[in-house]
């Protein structure tokens, strides 16, 4: 009986280190190096568009194009100036009209050394051409903002590497139709694009 015991404890103790050094081998197995996946982040167009429309900028920032923050805020800021500009000079050139046109002879308008209800009229109609015009052009350049934004993270994951490449070669060939034989000269253009996996 005591060698009964005895044996199996013999049993239980190799089956024991069998075990551990099974385990050190699954281990050593999950400690090599496997493949690695690169998660490259997708940048949302709508995120971007929307934050550009409510601070100017801020889309570009978030598709990392950094540089572009002073182009967009110089644009701004000088159409800006401009619009205020042109607001003021309607304004001057507006009260000074209505003053001159009141028919009190006591009152007479100027504004920015220029008098007279024709001249001051002109100068009014061109002030507003402006203001309209500037006004325009704002808010064109804040569109272009958004849009920008927008435009780079649709394109933010595309890569312009060694890969894109340009064929021109010429082709020479002939064909048959009901006159007989004819030759034909051509060109062959070809793009070739790679982009970026998605994941």
């Amino acid at each position: 009986m005591r060698n009964f015991f005895f044996l199996l404890g013999l049993i239980c103790i190799s089956n024991l280190c069998h075990a551990q050094v099974e385990q050190v081998v699954e281990s050593e197995v999950f400690k090599q190096p496997q493949d690695t996946v690169i998660l490259m982040k997708r940048q949302s167009p709508k995120k971007a568009a929307l934050l550009s429309a409510v601070l100017p900028g801020s889309g570009q920032v978030y598709n990392k194009k950094y540089w572009k923050l002073p182009i967009v805020y110089g644009g701004l800021g000088a159409l800006g100036t401009w619009v205020g500009i042109n607001v003021k000079n309607l304004k001057g050139y507006t009260d000074a009209y209505k003053l001159e046109i009141d028919n009190d002879p006591n009152t007479s308008g100027s504004f920015m050394g220029v008098t007279g209800q024709n001249p001051l009229n002109v100068k009014r109609e061109d002030a507003k051409r402006s203001l309209d015009l500037s006004i325009i052009l704002l808010s064109v350049f804040y569109t272009l903002n958004i849009v920008d934004a927008s435009v780079d993270a649709h394109l933010f994951n595309y890569s312009i590497t060694d890969d894109l490449s340009v064929s021109l070669e010429p082709d020479f060939g002939s064909y048959q139709s009901f006159n007989g034989s004819h030759t034909r000269v051509g060109l062959n253009f070809a793009l070739h694009f790679k982009q970026k996996e998605k994941l």
